[in-house]
């Protein structure tokens, strides 16, 4: 069978963070045809790291002046209607939307992996067109799902992980001047992603505090550090997935407004401690909230059992199942 030639439309900086374009990656490595690679998106100075062996294009408009490509995916945090205005006028091209909120959106196939249902509508599917919503396809690396947490966990670790975008930086900053309530852990880990801005400002803060500052570490050590820890300090997106299927007990600060209801989902759900969008930026609340979960171990195993009976960690490997019905499908047409 001939290579694939394959789009992704994908981006990557400080404000977008790196979720969508590691899940992508991940997509990537578990679909079976042999592709050749192009990428459209920004940032290229992160994106190369992630697709080395791919083609670069700088914008969509030059894309198809070099190029006939057999299937795009797109996996963007807005719907961007002039790209896929672009995508439909392509004869015989196969569209694949990883896709957050829901809208109309004109693909063969469509992937939503949010909890929350009044996401999951669309409209202007391509004839025949597929929709695959819900938990079962959180775009969720295996190797959390693998990474169990064990109810008899004696560890007295903090996990904090930091997402993108100003406020999660200055929650950072919060945690580790506040500073978090030490007595009730042995180790505290901040764990930040590559595009966290001035890394040295905050490690340096960070190490009179005794927190130990990592950057960009791979998803399975990640995995590894969150099932060994007596609790997750999370702020919301892709993280808050990947612990619930870990089974950490977790507490979440949803720090965009874009993701306060999938923490409310969760919390009603009785997977995480919710502290909102403003109990975050309060010390004194998230303190609170830490001593709750370490003195009630009857509360932290109810959450880590409720969250991985939601959350699998299976569905990227779903994901990847229905793209590649959609490639092979090209090739056999």
């Amino acid at each position: 069978m001939n290579k694939i030639d394959l789009l992704v439309r994908v981006d990557a900086d400080e404000e977008v963070g790196l979720a969508h374009v590691v899940r992508t990656r991940k997509l990537l490595d578990n679909l079976s045809p042999e592709i050749n690679l192009s990428i459209v998106g920004k940032e290229h100075s992160i994106l190369k790291g992630y697709f080395s062996e791919a083609e670069f294009f700088g914008d969509q408009n030059t894309c198809f002046q070099n190029r006939n490509f057999d299937a795009v995916l797109c996996d963007c945090t807005i719907k961007d209607d002039i790209f896929w205005s672009q995508m439909i006028k392509q004869d015989r091209l196969s569209l694949i939307a990883i896709d957050d909120y829901g809208g109309s959106i004109p693909a063969d196939l469509i992937v939503n992996g949010t909890v929350i249902e009044a996401y999951h509508q669309y409209s202007g599917l391509a004839e025949c067109g597929k929709v695959l919503c819900g938990p079962g396809y959180a775009l969720v690396d295996p190797c959390f799902g693998a990474a169990r947490w064990d109810q008899h966990n004696t560890s007295k670790t903090l996990t904090i992980v930091i997402g993108s975008g100003e406020r999660a930086k200055q929650w950072a900053y919060k945690l580790v001047q506040g500073p978090i309530y030490r007595e009730l852990f042995d180790t505290i880990n901040m764990i930040v992603g590559n595009t966290f801005p001035g890394i040295e400002a905050l490690k340096n803060i960070a190490r009179s505090k005794k927190v130990v500052v990592q950057q960009g570490i791979a998803a399975k050590e990640m995995a590894a550090q969150l099932s060994n820890s007596s609790v997750a300090l999370i702020t919301g997106g892709m993280i808050l997935y990947e612990a619930m299927a870990v089974g950490v007990p977790t507490i979440v600060f949803p720090q965009e407004t874009n993701l306060l209801n999938e923490a409310q989902w969760f919390e009603d759900s009785e997977c995480v401690i919710n502290l909102g969008y403003t109990g975050g930026m309060d010390i004194e609340v998230t303190n609170a909230a830490l001593c709750t979960l370490v003195s009630n171990k009857s509360l932290a195993n109810k959450l880590s059992n409720r969250g991985r009976s939601i959350i699998d960690g299976q569905g990227l490997k779903r994901a990847a199942s229905a793209i590649n019905e959609i490639l092979f499908k090209f090739r056999r047409s």
